[in-house]
């Protein structure tokens, strides 16, 4: 209601003036008296320029009172409606750094080094691996790491190992992060850290590595960096066993054989050492010997259907799961 006031001290104060300027035409005798007529001309003149200021100050002051950013009093009812708004004090959050594309001539240059190994000019496939692996392409830095692990074609140097090997899975190589478990657990290139070995194990077996899956699994069997699970322990020895890897196939056989962890189930053994055989482990087939003498025939053809059902749903699904030999 404020506004109000200088609206009305305008209208007197233009009134009087105009009755001050009428006498003043009308009566010379107020000639004499110009004080009073200058006084309510200033009188108008103030009036005039509180009512000019007046709309402002009324649209500054509703502003402030309903623009969010102006006003100290939440609106809870819009803050119930509308997310809130970040506090501008807040440190930002952090996020991931995007990995950079790797440019074309590193991988070029690493399919180069590919050549020369196949050739069998080392040093060369070395140069041109190390070329593609320092602009940053993963798998010639997977590549350079396992060189300098198994000692292939260059003396064995687990800190070079380490060094490439770790830079790979950073970026994301499934592989490169199961054989960095593998350092942190025998401590080759680095001090021994159990806790980083079940970091990039894990993260390698959930990727679908077939290596860090059927290590995981036997970690949770014998309770070495966790707590003992054989159920956990079975489920990712048999994702592993599942995209077709023999060595995975032939753990599962000993284990339902045995019969210490799960249920001695002697079909089921011999239905993964028939497929361990299949795929590669021929270890297993002095277990399906002894089984034979054991199952009965209708067992042995019930293991063997078994096993060319499982090939039927398994076996042309390995490239969907991330699984690498």
């Amino acid at each position: 209601m404020r506004p109000q006031i200088p609206l009305i001290f305008f209208s007197l104060s233009l009134f009087l003036a105009i009755q001050a300027l009428a006498m003043q035409l009308a009566r010379p005798a107020l000639a004499g008296r110009p004080r009073l007529a200058l006084g309510l001309f200033l009188s108008l003149f103030l009036s005039l320029f509180l009512f000019m200021d007046a709309p402002i100050q009324t649209i500054a002051t509703v502003k402030a009172h309903t623009d969010p950013e102006h006003s100290s009093r939440p609106n809870t009812e819009q803050d119930a409606q509308q997310p809130a708004k970040q506090n501008r004090e807040e440190p930002p959050k952090q996020t991931t750094t995007p990995t950079q594309p790797t440019p074309k001539s590193a991988i070029d240059d690493y399919q180069k080094g590919l050549q020369a190994a196949i050739q069998g000019d080392y040093d060369t496939a070395l140069e041109w691996y190390h070329k593609a692996a320092e602009a940053g392409y993963a798998n010639a830095q997977s590549s350079l790491g396992w060189i300098y692990h198994t000692g292939e074609f260059v003396p064995r140097d687990y800190e070079k190992a380490y060094y490439w090997t770790r830079k790979a899975a950073t970026q994301g190589d499934i592989r490169a992060q199961y054989y960095l478990a593998i350092a942190y657990r025998n401590g080759e290139g680095v001090t021994p850290d159990p806790a980083q070995e079940l970091k990039w194990l894990r993260s390698a077996a959930q990727q679908g590595d077939i290596l860090a899956q059927t290590a995981l699994g036997q970690v949770y069997i014998n309770g070495e960096l966790v707590l003992k699970n054989y159920e956990t322990g079975i489920e990712w020895i048999t994702k592993a066993a599942n995209q077709t890897y023999a060595e995975a196939q032939y753990i599962l056989g000993k284990i339902y054989l045995a019969g210490k962890i799960t249920a001695k189930d002697e079909q089921t053994a011999y239905k993964w050492f028939l497929l361990a055989i299949v795929y590669g482990d021929e270890r297993a087939q002095e277990y399906i010997t002894i089984l034979e003498g054991s199952l009965s025939a209708t067992q042995i053809a019930n293991a063997q259907n078994e096993a060319t059902e499982w090939k039927n749903q398994f076996s042309n699904d390995r490239h969907l799961t991330g699984g690498t030999e």
